[in-house]
């Protein structure tokens, strides 16, 4: 699959994220500008392609993220609780706390 490119991360964010929201997860990340967290988006989102070519849409390759996931949680130190940094990449399902990986191409 072709990796995400940040310039064009920047254009989804911008037509599918609320100006008020991009700029509340740039500051609870500790982010310096727009491009860090579209590059945040790619950096998540190409290490999903990358699990899911090699191990499938699988509950490891959601554990291998989880855990990538934890580890940038604890480089970044945001001012949010892991469950909404999380919400980079899950999916909201019906259930409140529940969500899901995107379906991979």
């Amino acid at each position: 699959m072709k990796k995400f490119n940040v310039d064009w991360m920047r254009l989804a964010l911008r037509l599918l994220v609320k100006q008020n929201n991009i700029d509340r997860m740039i500051h609870a990340f500790h982010l310096n500008e727009f491009k860090e967290l579209a590059q945040l988006y790619c950096d998540v989102f190409n290490l999903y392609e990358d699990l899911v070519d090699k191990y499938g849409n699988s509950t490891y390759t959601q554990f291998k993220l989880g855990g990538y996931l934890v580890q940038m949680y604890d480089a970044l130190k945001p001012e949010c609780d892991f469950d909404d940094f999380c919400k980079i990449i899950y999916i909201p399902t019906g259930i409140k706390g529940l969500y899901k990986l995107p379906e991979s191409n």
